[in-house]
């Protein structure tokens, strides 16, 4: 039978092992509070394109220097030169979304207008904003739908 100091040394080893065991199951399932964030975007907001195309198009289209008619007594106007440079016609829409200060979207629900390239045609796009708020805009360019 063992003696009474050996039972002891036993039982306190055990409650050890057991406590550090207790401690460190408590610690590993400990809940993350922080709320989940986003990564940094890579490209600054300075870097985005104003002229944006399906990525089918960025080898069949071509897109020329904006004209731009600043807001002053009338709403920002908006011309863009656009060509193809493919060899087939192709049919698509494009839309105009404006912006306001601090790049508050001025359009809602931006309609989508139809347009029709023959093959190595230039075709000028075209909107007017419908607030003298609009500072600045982008021009989306997609396959008809």
């Amino acid at each position: 039978m063992p003696d009474q100091p050996s039972i002891r040394r036993t039982f306190a080893a055990g409650t050890l092992v057991l406590a550090v065991s207790t401690l460190m199951t408590l610690g590993g399932c400990a809940a993350n509070t922080n709320p989940p964030t986003p990564g940094q975007d890579p490209v600054p907001a300075s870097a985005y394109p104003q002229v944006i195309v399906s990525p089918s198009l960025t080898s069949r289209l071509v897109a020329d220097e904006p004209i731009v008619v600043p807001a002053t007594d009338i709403p920002l106007a908006v011309r863009v030169p656009v060509r193809s440079v493919d060899q087939h016609a192709m049919f698509l829409e494009y839309r105009f979304i404006f912006y306001g200060p601090n790049k508050k979207q001025l359009t809602q629900n931006p309609v989508w207008r139809s347009v029709t390239f023959p093959p190595r045609t230039r075709r000028m796009v075209s909107a007017n904003a419908i607030s003298l708020e609009a500072m600045d805009w982008e021009l989306e360019i997609r396959h008809r739908h």
